[in-house]
């Protein structure tokens, strides 16, 4: 307190510091601070100290984080390792090693969808004949026109269900392979992909017989195309590849395309609901 008896506020005492903090500026690691309360003192303190325990926090603040990613990673992995059967009723089924994929997927397999991981050998040739198949179609859209062709002339029966205009289609083909072919070596894209597909097929007549027919199409067709390219390891991947997708299509639209349907009829006979009476309003006001 100053002798006056009067508070000096944080300006004066700016005032009467200024000469100390100018003098002060040339000494390594001096910084003052100034408190404007009663019986305050203007208190040294070193910026190494200060340094040396904002970093010991960061320290301890990388390595809480460290810690905490390292554990998400291992639970990750062991998630993506120990996953099994999530219960009855479940889109999951089992996990398909290597040595089983191939004898499972001998046909469609319509009972669940798996998490699968094909042998490295035969996923190096399925995703090699797959980028040979586009690099000799020259665009993804020739690509997708000839994919359609074999499949419309294996399937005459199954002409009305291509319902999106032919130019769309042929692109929206390739758009859609392309990403299951790139998650051939991670079981949990790989499934997660073949879900979304299916799903957006819900309104589509599937069955074995014609997975089997487009499968076959499909085949035949990149057998012509690739000749020598396409091997018997090549076409043994295809075959159950196709096999695991169509059978998840037939599974979904056997498990969700009902309650789907179910959904929508509610849904539209709630909005019947709703609109009747707005309607008699209307003819109300009218008369």
């Amino acid at each position: 307190m100053s002798s006056s008896g009067v508070i000096p506020q944080p300006l004066d005492l700016m005032r009467h510091l200024g000469p100390a903090l100018d003098g002060a500026r040339g000494v390594p690691g001096a910084e003052f601070r100034v408190v404007a309360q009663e019986g305050a003192v203007p208190a040294e303190r070193s910026m190494a100290d200060d340094l040396e325990e904002e970093t010991e926090i960061l320290e301890d603040v990388d390595e809480e984080e460290t810690e905490d990613v390292q554990a998400t990673a291992e639970e990750s992995e062991d998630n993506e390792d120990n996953a099994s059967d999530p219960g009855e009723g479940s889109v999951h089924g089992e996990t398909v090693t290597q040595d089983e994929v191939l004898e499972k997927y001998k046909a469609p397999y319509d009972q669940g969808l798996d998490r699968v991981k094909f042998p490295a050998d035969i996923t190096q040739e399925i995703q090699r004949t797959w980028q040979k198949f586009l690099t000799l179609a020259g665009s993804p859209e020739h690509a997708g026109e000839l994919i359609f062709n074999a499949w419309w002339g294996a399937a005459p029966s199954l002409h009305s269900s291509f319902l999106t205009p032919r130019t769309v289609l042929y692109l929206r083909l390739v758009q859609g392979i392309s990403p299951v072919i790139s998650a051939l070596y991670h079981p949990t894209e790989l499934r997660t992909q073949i879900e979304i597909i299916s799903f957006r097929h819900l309104d589509r007549p599937v069955s074995t017989q014609g997975v089997e027919i487009l499968r076959d199409a499909m085949l035949d067709m990149w057998e012509a195309e690739l000749q020598g390219d396409f091997t018997p390891k090549a076409r043994l991947g295809w075959f159950s590849l196709l096999n695991y997708w169509g059978g998840a299509l037939c599974y979904f639209q056997r498990e969700h395309a009902t309650r789907i349907k179910i959904i929508h009829r509610s849904w539209r006979e709630a909005n019947k609901s709703v609109a009747l009476p707005e309607e008699e309003e209307e003819m109300r006001c009218e008369t």
